[in-house]
């Protein structure tokens, strides 16, 4: 196939579930020397973890990558996500002291871009896993603003719909709910070690990347990488550039404490 034309509102993201999803967790990658070459063959700028196991990890993982990257943010306490940057540090930052939830956001040729690592609760939490969902929803699903937010819902009761569900969730209706109300983002891709296929229904994966309107997927891809590994994709974003962009009037941010 001919080459991608790259463009200038490109922007190469990674997102990177270390831990995975599942009864049996992962431990992920451990050395972040291999985490680092994965980054940089892919030709990543902005990379959305979940399941960083500790800030040295971190720390290690932007010494091998070089100077060019920066820690946008990370979640210190009981929290595992983290955002990295090739592009700055960007202009607004959030960490929740109650989810497992880090934001960023980067303003590219006039658009502002807000992208979101999260990974809810597992087990008997449907109030909390409700709460990570009420919080995207209602602090940044808004008009003229675009989002990408890569996560683990952890949960997925259209899977477990079964006599052992009363001992995995304490409502699965409510869980049915909230994993239903993520697709008021925006579009959802599901994405695993083991399958390329893009995701149909929401229902189908527990790892997803959900790109507003306005946000076009130009590729995707999975890198190489192990079971053991994590759950990771590669995804070339673009913003569409029309007269109907939904962004280009929105207001200059302000930075949140």
């Amino acid at each position: 196939e001919p080459a991608l034309k790259v463009q200038s509102s490109d922007t190469r993201l990674l997102a990177f579930n270390l831990r995975r999803w599942g009864i049996f967790s992962q431990r992920g990658i451990e050395d972040t020397r291999k985490l680092a070459k994965i980054i940089n063959d892919e030709k990543v700028e902005l990379a959305l973890f979940q399941g960083i196991p500790s800030k040295n990890f971190l720390d290690q993982l932007l010494s091998n990558l070089g100077d060019n990257w920066a820690s946008a943010v990370f979640s210190e306490d009981k929290n595992q996500t983290a955002i990295i940057s090739k592009i700055g540090k960007g202009s607004e930052t959030f960490r929740s002291e109650v989810a497992d939830i880090s934001m960023v956001a980067f303003e590219k040729d006039g658009n502002l871009v807000r992208y979101v690592s999260c990974n809810s609760p597992s087990g008997r939490k449907s109030q909390e896993r409700r709460e990570m969902v009420d919080w995207l929803l209602k602090q940044y699903r808004k008009e003229n603003e675009l989002i990408v937010v890569a996560g683990n819902f952890n949960f997925n009761p259209h899977d477990r719909w079964s006599f052992l569900s009363p001992m995995i969730t304490d409502s699965i209706s409510y869980d049915r709910a909230s994993w239903k109300a993520l697709s008021l983002l925006g579009n959802i891709f599901g994405y695993s070690p083991n399958s390329d296929q893009p995701i149909r229904r929401l229902n189908m994966k527990q790892e997803w990347v959900i790109v507003s309107p306005g946000i076009e997927l130009v590729s995707k891809t999975l890198p190489s990488i192990s079971i053991s590994d994590g759950s990771a994709t590669v995804m070339t974003l673009r913003i569409m550039n029309s007269e109907n962009d939904l962004n280009v009037n929105s207001p200059r941010v302000e930075t949140l404490n």
